[in-house]
């Protein structure tokens, strides 16, 4: 991450604040997806609905974003 932070700086680019905006959006999808989530648990959706999903949450996206957060604990 030094190699990566040192790379940024050099060419000009504020890591730091590159990361917090790719955080920034990874924590809306989750928001969006709890809301979702929480619109079934309140009734406010069927189960048809909750079955077929988000439609405002590209699954491969979702899966990559949680996989990334896994990889980032794991280090």
């Amino acid at each position: 991450m030094v190699k990566q932070y040192r790379k940024a700086k050099r060419q000009g680019e504020n890591l730091m604040e590159m990361l917090v905006a790719e955080i920034e959006v990874d924590l809306n999808s989750l928001q969006e997806l709890h809301n979702f989530v929480k619109d079934f648990k309140d009734r406010k959706i069927t189960l048809k609905e909750f079955v077929r999903g988000p439609n405002y949450v590209n699954i491969d996206d979702m899966e990559d974003m949680i996989n990334e957060m896994f990889v980032v604990v794991n280090i």
